[in-house]
């Protein structure tokens, strides 16, 4: 067996991503006279929009202590969605404009594809390192070691909102708003399906499907290779930025009518209210960690956290950040604007109880412990470290301030003993912060 192996190039072994998933039985096809390596099993990093495929924001470890800026980096973009993380601690970043930016763990540019894709949506990164995304024309990329890999059009033009799922053996899922494909190591397709109705969120993997929330709140459930989608049940209303995997067959999220927190069982259909918001409107997407959701809010008094325990009950409720009367924007970051308003940045979470989190004004912080490790009780006496305005607020056209775009793009954890933090700012800088006293600027 290992002999076979290596003489088809394959290299087997790795560390696995909790968001990849097996593909179906098809296999994927190589050819011996061009021998390549396929990194089999999980990779650790930050792959894919929040975090993995659950989307619950559960990362490993975060920072602990009180935040420095490490090291500063403009990528020449603005930006729309978070970075990927690799296992080494290297990120990746795509543009607005399709630009394909990679960076070393030290916050140095690596490489720099400019692909020309329109209106690209979220990315991941397969456990090769490959950065798939799609774009507003109905084709999928792909760019490793700084050239693009393949590129195929595998749905009308149409914008992609919803994150790829990465596969396990290579292969990937990629969606536009109404049209899902799942495409093989090289691109090619293996399977379509077109949706009812708009997607929101994005792609999540459960129990073995892909599910999809429609724009009014219905849930779609797709085995790999299957004609259509079926019908898994129903928020009641739309949902606020997206959904999360509680478990195998329960999906989380915030819904837009009397934001609250409601939940889907996938295998009966059924649909509750797990727990209302007492004071500000809630808003999602949440983070999970065991049967605890952590929910942002904002309201008068500034940036709120509550903590929901499997019954319901709210057991934590704490202010992350006042609000500031104003904002202005860093002058090196001026002039750069994100190509259209986007949903806030969802949390973070880790086993220590540690929350990471971003707040309207562009500050970055962690909130600690807001749960007793290995418990699924909250406790008080929460402590909170920020940089303040770590992502400055852009500019209009006009020159103005906007207050209507969020600075932080999103987050994700940097692995490593540093235990950091990276935020993407949304006029195109790359931020890195470590509880580490250490810091370096580039």
């Amino acid at each position: 067996m290992t002999g076979s192996l290596r003489r088809l190039g394959v290299a087997v072994g790795g560390v696995v991503l909790a968001s990849a998933v097996s593909a179906p039985g098809r296999a994927q096809r190589v050819d011996p006279e061009a021998p390549r390596t396929f990194v089999v099993g999980q990779a650790t990093g930050a792959r894919a929009d929040r975090v993995d495929g659950s989307r619950r924001g559960r990362s490993l470890s975060l920072p602990h202590g009180e935040l420095h800026v490490a090291w500063r980096t403009a990528v020449g973009t603005a930006v729309d969605h978070p970075a990927l993380v690799d296992a080494r601690g290297g990120s990746y970043v795509v543009g607005v404009h399709g630009d394909v930016v990679a960076l070393t763990p030290e916050g140095a540019e690596r490489w720099h594809v400019a692909t020309g894709a329109a209106q690209p949506g979220p990315a991941a990164l397969l456990s090769d390192d490959t950065v798939v995304f799609a774009d507003a024309g109905g084709q999928a990329l792909a760019v490793r070691d700084g050239a693009v890999r393949w590129r195929v059009r595998f749905a009308r033009p149409d914008v992609g909102t919803a994150a790829p799922l990465p596969l396990d053996d290579g292969g990937v899922v990629v969606a536009t708003t109404r049209e899902i494909a799942l495409l093989d190591v090289d691109g090619d397709e293996r399977a379509r399906a077109a949706l009812p109705e708009p997607m929101v969120g994005s792609l999540i993997w459960a129990g073995g499907r892909v599910i999809a929330v429609g724009s009014a709140g219905t849930v779609w459930s797709w085995g790999l290779g299957d004609a259509a989608p079926t019908r898994a049940g129903t928020f009641g209303s739309a949902i606020d930025a997206g959904a999360a995997l509680l478990s195998d067959d329960t999906l989380l999220a915030i819904t837009t009518r009397d934001s609250a927190l409601v939940a889907v069982d996938l295998r009966q259909g059924t649909t509750s209210v797990r727990a209302t918001s007492r004071q500000s409107p809630w808003r999602g997407p949440v983070a999970i960690f065991g049967g605890l959701v952590f929910v942002l809010s904002a309201g008068p008094s500034g940036e709120q956290v509550s903590v929901v325990d499997p019954s319901g009950e709210e057991r934590l409720h704490a202010i992350l950040s006042a609000r500031t009367a104003s904002v202005v924007p860093g002058a090196a970051d001026a002039g750069v604007v994100p190509s259209a308003p986007a949903g806030p940045t969802g949390p973070l979470v880790d086993s220590s109880g540690t929350l990471a989190f971003a707040t309207r004004d562009g500050t970055i912080g962690v909130a600690h412990p807001l749960i007793r490790a290995s418990s699924t009780a909250a406790e008080g006496g929460v402590s909170v470290d920020v940089v303040a305005r770590a992502c400055p607020v852009p500019f209009t056209v006009a020159g103005a301030v906007s207050a209507a775009l969020p600075p932080v793009a999103g987050l994700a954890a940097l692995p490593g003993p540093g235990e950091g933090l990276l935020g993407v700012c949304r006029t195109g800088v790359v931020v890195a912060l470590t509880s580490d006293v250490q810091t370096k600027a580039l």
